[in-house]
């Protein structure tokens, strides 16, 4: 199997990671104790201004046009995949606190360490499209 084929498969894994998390905060953000419960609510809300909100619709539209790419073999899209893989971990630095459940943490935990390695193939591996 060519390394395009492996980079493809570590996509589609993060897609129902991601997925997975997305569905599953819901309702387990609700079984969080209510001290934490109280926490998100008064604390953890970021309010969005125009600015933010844009700019955090921009970097999850490109990843996803990235993704799309990557599936359907876009030579533009492996630089536009890095790129908008990055993006979320410079944003942690400026974010503050993260009060989650510890199922959400670790799907996300898993998410990012498919995102590096499909990154590290992408850098690496000579892929012919």
């Amino acid at each position: 199997m060519d390394s395009m084929k492996y980079i493809k498969i570590l996509v589609l894994i993060e897609i129902l990671l991601g997925l997975l998390s997305l569905v599953l905060s819901g309702d387990y953000t609700q079984k969080l104790p209510t001290q934490l419960l109280d926490y998100i609510l008064e604390y953890n809300t970021v309010p969005l201004d125009n600015f933010w909100l844009i700019a955090l619709l921009l970097m999850v539209v490109s990843h996803l046009v990235a993704i799309a790419g990557i599936l359907l073999d876009k030579q533009w899209a492996k630089p536009l995949y890095i790129f908008t893989a990055f993006i979320p971990l410079v944003v942690a630095f400026f974010s503050g606190h993260l009060v989650t459940h510890e199922l959400i943490a670790a799907l996300d935990n898993a998410n990012t360490f498919v995102i590096g390695m499909a990154v590290a193939l992408l850098l690496v591996a000579k892929t012919e499209t």
